[in-house]
Order: C-alpha cells, then sequence, then structure tokens
C-alpha cells in the first residue's frame, strides 16, 4: 500500500467522513493499516490512524496512506456479516491493473464492529454510488441496506435457520441481513403464499426487559393494517430467538431504486408519496410514530405503489442492542434521517414529518440534506442547500412543503401529514 501526503486541494470539500477508524488491506497483502476515511467528489482518502492502548481510543493523523479516484473504482461488493461488515474494491489502477482493496468496518479500529457498523458501510456504498452517477460512471452494487423484503433475485441463497416456525411458515432461504438481524424468504404452508421472515438479534431475546419492550412495540406494529403499510403476519418466539413473519412485497426498497435509477422527478416520485403519506396519516391516527423513516424503510412495488414497513420496531432494535452492548442510544446510520429532538431521546408524529422531508429530498436530488459529521449542528442552523437550486425542477409546493419538514422547531413543521399533504397536492 503507497505511502503519501495528503495533498491538501482547497477544491476537494469533504462530502462524508468515517464515524470511527476503520481497517484498509489490499486482498493480495496480509497486513493492512488503520486508516480514516473521507470521501470527496473526486475520491476516496485513507488517512493514517492509530489505537492507543492505554485510553482505548482511537485517533487519526495527517498523513495520507491511500486514495482511490472514483473514476477508478470498477466494482463495489458489501463483504462481511452484522459482526464485522466491509466494503470490497476493484480498482484500477496505474498500470490499468485491477487491484481489490477491503475495508473493514470495525469498532475503534482493532476490535469486530458492533451492528451498526453495517449500515454505516451501507451508508457509504450510497455515498459512492451518487458520486459515480454524477460523475457519468455505471453504477456500482446496490447495498443490502436492512430492508426486511427484497426481490429474491437479486440476492444470494443461504442456509435456512430451521425447517418450519410454528408449524407453518417453511423457511426457503435466507434473502438479505441487516442491523435488526437476518432476513429469509419463507412460505406460509397453509394459505400457500410467499412470506418474509426476519430472525432478530439474539441478544434482544436474551434480555428478559428488552425482549419485553420490543414485543410490546412489535404488537402495536402488527396491529396496523393499510393497503400502503407492509403487514406483520405473526410474531413467534422460540426460546431465545424472536422471528417476524412480513407480508412478502415483491419489488425494491426506494433506497435501491435511487442507487438503480438515479433520483426521482415529481411526476414519478407523486404516487409512491401519496401512498406513504396514506400510511402515515393512519398511523398516526393510532398513536403509531415510525421512528426511523427512511428511503430504505420504503417498499416500492412492482406494480409502483410505495408500502412503509417497520414503524417503530427498527428504532427499537437499534435502541436495545445500543443499550446492551453500551448503555447508551446509538443512532448511527439513521442520524441523517432523525429529527433533532430525537437525538435528544424525544418523538412525536412531527419527527415523522421531519424524517420524510429528509426522505423526499433525497429522493429529488439524489443526495443528504445534511451531510454530517456534527448533524444537530447543521439542523438546528437550517444548514441545507434549497431544494428549488438542488432539484430546479421540482414544483413549487414540493419544495417548500420539504424544506418546511425540515424546520429545526417542530412547531414550525407541518403540524400533521394530512397538513403536508394538502400542501403539496398528494391528498
Amino acid at each position: 500500500m503507497r505511502n503519501r501526503e495528503a495533498t491538501g486541494k482547497t477544491d476537494e470539500r469533504v462530502l462524508l467522513e468515517s464515524s470511527r477508524n476503520h481497517y484498509l488491506r489490499p486482498a493480495s497483502s496480509l497486513i493492512g493499516r488503520l486508516c480514516h476515511v473521507s470521501l470527496t467528489r473526486e475520491r476516496l482518502i485513507f488517512r493514517e490512524a492509530g489505537y492507543d492502548l492505554t485510553s482505548g481510543t482511537s485517533y487519526d493523523a495527517v498523513r495520507m496512506v491511500h486514495d482511490v479516484v472514483i473514476d477508478a473504482i470498477e466494482h463495489i461488493r458489501p463483504g462481511g456479516d452484522t459482526d464485522e461488515p466491509s466494503i470490497e474494491f476493484d480498482v484500477r489502477n496505474d498500470r490499468k491493473q485491477l487491484e481489490k482493496l477491503i475495508l473493514w468496518f470495525r469498532d475503534d479500529g482493532w476490535i469486530a464492529g458492533r451492528p451498526e457498523r453495517l449500515a454505516e458501510r451501507d451508508g457509504w456504498i450510497a455515498a459512492i454510488n451518487r458520486e459515480r452517477r454524477r460523475r457519468g460512471v455505471t453504477s456500482a452494487t446496490p447495498t443490502r441496506g436492512d430492508a426486511p423484503i427484497r426481490s429474491a433475485s437479486t440476492v444470494a441463497v443461504r442456509s435456512p435457520i430451521t425447517t418450519v416456525l410454528a408449524g407453518t411458515y417453511q423457511v426457503v432461504r435466507q434473502i438479505g441481513a441487516g442491523g435488526m438481524g437476518v432476513v429469509y424468504l419463507g412460505r406460509d404452508r397453509k394459505l400457500n403464499r410467499p412470506v418474509a421472515i426476519k430472525k432478530l438479534r439474539r441478544d434482544i431475546g436474551l434480555n428478559g426487559r428488552e425482549k419485553s419492550v420490543f414485543l410490546q412495540e412489535a404488537r402495536l406494529s402488527a396491529a396496523l393494517h393499510h393497503p400502503f403499510i407492509v403487514d406483520i403476519y405473526a410474531i413467534i418466539e422460540e426460546g431465545a430467538e424472536i422471528y417476524l413473519v412480513f407480508e412478502y412485497v415483491d419489488g425494491q426498497t426506494l433506497l435501491e431504486h435511487v442507487h438503480e435509477h438515479g433520483p426521482m422527478d415529481a411526476a414519478a416520485l407523486s404516487g409512491p408519496l401519496e401512498n406513504i403519506c396514506a400510511a402515515l396519516s393512519y398511523a398516526h391516527s393510532r398513536h403509531v410514530v415510525h421512528r426511523d423513516l427512511k428511503p430504505s424503510n420504503i417498499m416500492l412495488t412492482s406494480h409502483g405503489y410505495a408500502k412503509v414497513m417497520d414503524f417503530g420496531i427498527a428504532r427499537q432494535v437499534k435502541d436495545t442492542a445500543s443499550r446492551l452492548s453500551a448503555g447508551s442510544v446509538d443512532t448511527s446510520g439513521t442520524v441523517p434521517y432523525m429529527a433533532p429532538e430525537q437525538e435528544l431521546g424525544r418523538f412525536d408524529i412531527r419527527s415523522d414529518i421531519f424524517s420524510l422531508g429528509v426522505t423526499l429530498y433525497e429522493l429529488l436530488t439524489g443526495d443528504l440534506p445534511f451531510s454530517g459529521p456534527n448533524f444537530y449542528l447543521q439542523k438546528e442552523h437550517g444548514a441545507v442547500r434549497p431544494l428549488a437550486d438542488a432539484a430546479p425542477e421540482t414544483p413549487g409546493p414540493l419544495a417548500s412543503g420539504v424544506e418546511r419538514c425540515l424546520r429545526f422547531d417542530a412547531n414550525e413543521r407541518f403540524q400533521s401529514i394530512d397538513e403536508f399533504a394538502r400542501h403539496v397536492g398528494v391528498n
């Protein structure tokens, strides 16, 4: 791996920086380097980092040890699992040869990553793909995300967990994985229909109090029945294991759709937005707040309409995992979408309205409105490029509606989803 000094080019604005120092290694070598990672519009920059055994913390330095030009990235593949996620890059080097690099997303560099690093890994793939599209490079392999429902043709076949759950649900094969757990394609043997089965993180089932809180949240979500909400058919407990059986949806998440096709225009977004608003309005009328609304939690079906999933339960899993492992809530992976009051532990329906604004901004522009790393400060100061500039073709009511959703003060946002829907004309 090359040793280089940072160029310090003033025109290279940093778009994304790693939240921790991670481990980079060429696939041809047994030796890698602990690095701090930055993404600009031109390249990935890896700067030297280290780990202080005395203080138990990692640190980063100025010296660059490697860089990867965006145009030279041939392929990107998500690797690893929830314990140690990674990105595998195929990069065309100066000699026109393909070089494979592996970046492991670890906690404090040397320690195997917690499942939250999976969300960080997927966020990096999404950001790199956006820059590749911007530069006219063919899109790389999209992230798996943590969606519980995927088209079975797009994922690898894995070994089943068991034969049948609760005497009814036949497990066929693994079709995905994410911060919540592992997802399988299944079949309801009684009704002869496909289902999606999510096996949750085992640490939830092993902790009595956390298990009880999660099951209560899951039952609230399972009570929601609406055409534009992904149904939960069953909640199954087998010893310490918890399984959620979902409606199987033939389609892809909105995040995957944008990765594959680029930003959506207002006309293409109109139908799905009407569906999303109807789903949120229904849930809010029953006092259920989603708390983790984002493009990877919204399915776009093969028929072109949207279905929202994981009301409450995705956020509950992430908060539970953080409490069990670190004693505090970790918002890694979803903080760009979260209302500022959620970062302080408070939420209501207006928090979902903020997240909807972030989601729509990303769908219309391909970029997040707040790039971090200090998301809270950026939200407080409204440090966002106006949608009318970022996506000039966006109709005025939609542009102003999204910007109002993104207000720092919840009292200045729309006070209901129905109010927002009327403003943008999708009610």
